[in-house]
């Protein structure tokens, strides 16, 4: 536990140039989205879409566009807009593909936020089969050491939570922890993820009342909800501190520590 700690300490004091040096290659709409400007970040998207035309630009450029507009449509709840949006990336991820094009580390990130869309509106079957091809492709494209070739085991974590298999999902979100820990590519984004996979396995033992577990786990998300970076990412309005404490509190209530879960 103490080697994590250590590790994870040197890595935050890292962030920041880790940040820096991605920032140059991350497209202008995610940074909008952090941000919470919405409208902005689909007017920002869809100009960008009308001025790429239908040639070689559009197929190269295309789909990072396409995958924030689609994710402003999930986070208001349009699901049938962002269902839209991703599929267009989808196609032009398909062709890319097809003919052998260049295909660029954000795309893959539409396979596993259409498969995240699916579990939230209970299409298991799809979600499944999305999450396993980004699986399969980012292991063809990203060396062991590289965070991003693990991105879809959080993922695949949530399926099988969701399907009620919680042995499979405490699996993969223990091998998703692992990887973050062992990854020399890790970003303060991989932060958020990190916060949400401790929220995920404190659920899944509270659940099956392992309360030990659960707790130390609550714990954790805790922690890593409330780290600062986390909290930037997340953006200002970010529900997820809420949760955090609501769910330390319900750990210590189910251990019957009544005190502690009123702090």
């Amino acid at each position: 536990m103490k080697r994590t700690t250590i590790y994870l300490t040197f890595l935050i004091l890292l962030l920041p140039f880790i940040a820096q040096a991605q920032l140059a290659f991350e497209n202008k709409i995610f940074r909008i989205i952090r941000k919470e400007s919405y409208d902005k970040a689909l007017v920002y998207g869809n100009t960008k879409l009308a001025r790429l035309g239908t040639g070689k630009k559009y197929y190269k450029r295309a789909i990072p566009y396409y995958l924030g507009i689609g994710l402003v449509h999930k986070k208001a709840g349009n699901y049938k807009e962002a269902e839209k949006s991703f599929y267009e990336a989808y196609n032009i991820l398909n062709y890319k593909q097809k003919k052998k094009l260049y295909i660029k580390n954000v795309d893959f990130d539409v396979l596993d936020e259409l498969g995240l869309m699916y579990l939230e509106t209970g299409n298991f079957v799809e979600a499944k089969d999305l999450i396993e091809t980004s699986i399969r492709l980012r292991k063809k494209r990203f060396e062991a050491t590289n965070l991003l070739r693990y991105r879809p085991y959080l993922a695949y974590g949530n399926y099988y939570y969701k399907t009620g298999q919680a042995d499979s999902a405490y699996f993969y979100f223990q091998k998703y922890l692992l990887y973050i820990k062992n990854s020399n590519h890790t970003s303060k984004q991989e932060l958020n993820r990190y916060a949400d996979t401790y929220k995920m396995l404190a659920e899944l033992e509270l659940g099956r009342y392992n309360l030990k577990k659960g707790l130390r786990f609550a714990k954790q998300n805790k922690k890593w909800q409330f780290h600062k970076w986390t909290r930037k990412e997340a953006g200002k309005n970010n529900l997820n501190k809420i949760i955090a404490l609501n769910l330390l509190s319900e750990a210590y209530r189910l251990k019957k520590d009544y005190r502690s879960s009123l702090t």
